[in-house]
């Protein structure tokens, strides 16, 4: 199994989890501690889902040139979510993880990088942090 069929996988396990109901959970704490600086209580959902995404890119990084191919389709994988319109805690975590893309963008070629940023302009704004920008900036420098 290749790492981006693998990182699918992760993906995958992780929109399932989160489409099971949380008792006691609501909408307010999706957001507790994202923005007051205390850190947020991840569930063991989203813990797997992150060390799973992480592993996949330090593996594809770890290859280097070898893995090449695998570095664009991960990152097709990572700018893939999120797409709701309406903030979910869910898409929050799956914003996050575009800073992984920076760190594959050198193994991009132009095109790649290219066809990575368009798909990432149809990310919703309301999921357009820091990290985003750093990531946009990132493929355009990429794209030369």
């Amino acid at each position: 199994m290749s790492k981006a069929e693998e990182l699918r996988e992760v993906y995958a396990r992780y929109s399932a989890a989160c489409g099971q109901p949380r008792e006691g959970k609501s909408f307010a704490d999706a957001f507790r501690g994202w923005f007051t600086g205390k850190g947020k209580d991840l569930s063991e959902d989203e813990k797997a889902f992150m060390v799973g995404v992480g592993n996949c890119v330090a593996e594809i990084r770890e290859a280097g040139g070898e893995c090449a191919g695998e570095a664009f389709e991960a990152c097709r994988v990572i700018v893939s979510e999120p797409r709701n319109r309406k903030i979910t805690g869910e898409d929050l975590v799956y914003a996050s993880m575009h800073s992984h893309v920076i760190t594959l963008a050198p193994l991009l070629t132009p095109g790649e990088a290219e066809e990575i940023l368009r798909e990432a302009e149809n990310i919703p704004k309301s999921y357009r942090f820091g990290v985003y920008n750093e990531m946009i900036k990132v493929l355009r420098d990429r794209m030369g």
